[in-house]
């Protein structure tokens, strides 16, 4: 029964601790999660920044130019991005970039890991190069999946706005094509838009674990896959509490840029 008691004792954790991992006694999970999150980060905060720009300039023109053959070219390429499985599309652009790295005779594209110590104490202008070096092919799988679906809820938002009283107010009265879009279209097409993205950040982060796979970066995405196959639960636990809570902020994020977008929403 002492033992027992001991054993007990042994396994319980202090407020803000995951708990024991099967990797080893000297395996923290809080540790290791913290050292990998900014490799994630800026590779899912790249390619969402990137995935939205592009989704918003495609949307907008596609809507603009309605069942033209700009349309048809952006509506085609949209679909076609959807049906690409994220690992595959990965190792074709691995493939891809050492393909090109031979033919130019030079590294210009970095096809494995993240690069963190590589740039280490190196002058800025090569930690910048080395950074988009490495993060240029997997920052366009991630960029190319999340604009497929985005894009096509912009120009479908972009349409709907386009066709509604207030926008054939503001033109008969004169004003600019371009500020009728920019000021009275635009800003409201955007909050379908903004609950689009908050939803899929949890999408971004599911393709961020293939991607990463395929790259060998050593971020949240090998984390998860060493967890799972060490059967490590605290540390599943850790990563799915992580993942939930940027989730949430996103959506809280969203939230707020509501009333930035729309000025008849006010929180009180």
């Amino acid at each position: 029964m002492g033992d027992r008691n001991r054993r007990k004792r042994r396994h319980r954790t202090a407020p803000g601790e995951f708990g024991p991992s099967t990797q080893g006694p000297h395996y923290d999970i809080g540790t290791a999660i913290a050292e990998r999150l900014w490799t994630t980060l800026r590779l899912v905060g790249a390619s969402m920044v990137f995935a939205l720009g592009l989704a918003i300039i495609t949307g907008v023109i596609s809507a603009l130019r309605q069942y033209s053959k700009l349309d048809y070219t952006l509506t085609f390429v949209g679909f076609l991005a959807l049906a690409l499985p994220t690992f595959w599309f990965a190792g074709i652009m691995q493939a891809a970039g050492v393909k090109f790295n031979q033919l130019v005779g030079d590294q210009v594209f970095a096809t494995i890991g993240d690069g963190r110590f590589r740039a280490e104490g190196a002058p800025l202008w090569d930690q910048f190069l080395n950074a988009f070096a490495h993060m240029a092919l997997p920052t366009i799988v991630l960029m190319l999946i999340s604009f497929a679906s985005w894009s096509r809820y912009q120009r479908t938002s972009m349409l709907e706005v386009m066709n509604s009283d207030y926008v054939r107010l503001a033109r008969a009265k004169g004003l600019r094509n371009h500020t009728v879009i920019r000021r009275h279209a635009l800003r409201t097409a955007l909050i379908p838009l903004t609950t689009v993205v908050a939803i899929g950040v949890a999408g971004v982060i599911d393709g961020a674990i293939l991607t990463e796979v395929v790259f060998q970066w050593r971020g949240l995405g090998d984390f998860f896959i060493t967890a799972v196959d060490n059967n490590d639960s605290f540390a599943l636990m850790g990563w799915l509490l992580l993942s939930g809570t940027i989730v949430i902020l996103a959506n809280l994020v969203a939230d707020l840029l509501y009333a930035v977008l729309d000025p008849r929403i006010r929180y009180e």
